[in-house]
């Protein structure tokens, strides 16, 4: 348990920060140079990662607000584009798998975007070039939202998967250990659950994030 004043020095921190990102943002759509518009998106994409880790941090703190049901994928385009340049950089190719009539899902929009970023960060770090990560969303067979991401790296090390959403299971130079297990934690919270493995031989790690279903309001009977 951490004293509720480390929760209060993170939102003072975050809206400075924000706004050097949206300072960049604007800077990066009036008329530029190739090379000094490409360097002002980098710099943006640098500080969206950088409020994500802020967020994250939030997230582990606090329980956050009730999910509201709306749609997934727009959040999730948005943080793959923030995510491609890096990926690009890596030589890692990010494909997309999308099915037609995706369904609602309960959800904080904020809380998800950090859930993305830990999720690809996690790849990013992962993958060395040639690699592929393929992100699918598909309607489950009751009817709920799944969110793979499937790639063909080394895979999940063995010893370590039944422990991966634990927290402080996995610590690594720069990183606290609490991506995943702020994950599964989020999800379970709005109803959903994350579910990893490895594919075919142990080659290929899969993380899939699955939201709970979601119900239209009930109705009260009439009266006569």
């Amino acid at each position: 348990v951490l004293d509720p004043g480390w929760s209060r020095l993170l939102r003072l921190v975050r809206p400075p920060v924000e706004a050097a990102y949206q300072h960049l943002r604007r800077l990066s759509s009036t008329p530029l140079a190739g090379g000094p518009k490409a360097l002002l998106r980098l710099a943006a994409a640098s500080i969206a990662q950088a409020v994500d880790s802020l967020s994250s941090i939030e997230l582990a703190l606090e329980e956050g607000p009730p999910p509201q049901v709306a749609a997934v994928a727009p959040i999730v385009e948005q943080c793959l584009a923030s995510w491609e340049a890096a990926f690009r950089r890596r030589g890692v190719v990010l494909a997309r798998e999308t099915a037609a009539a995706l369904p609602n899902a309960p959800h904080d929009p904020k809380a998800l975007r950090v859930l993305l970023f830990h999720v690809l960060r996690n790849e990013l770090e992962a993958l060395s070039a040639g690699a592929r990560v393929t992100i699918k969303m598909t309607r489950s067979p009751e009817g709920a939202l799944r969110l793979e991401f499937a790639d063909d790296g080394p895979g999940f090390p063995q010893a370590w998967l039944e422990r991966r959403f634990e927290p402080f299971a996995q610590p690594r130079s720069g990183h606290a250990g609490l991506g995943l297990a702020t994950v599964r934690r989020t999800l379970r919270r709005w109803g959903g659950d994350a579910q990893a493995s490895n594919g075919p031989g142990g080659r290929g790690a899969r993380l899939s994030l699955l939201f709970a279903v979601s119900r239209p309001p009930e109705t009260s009977p009439e009266h006569g």
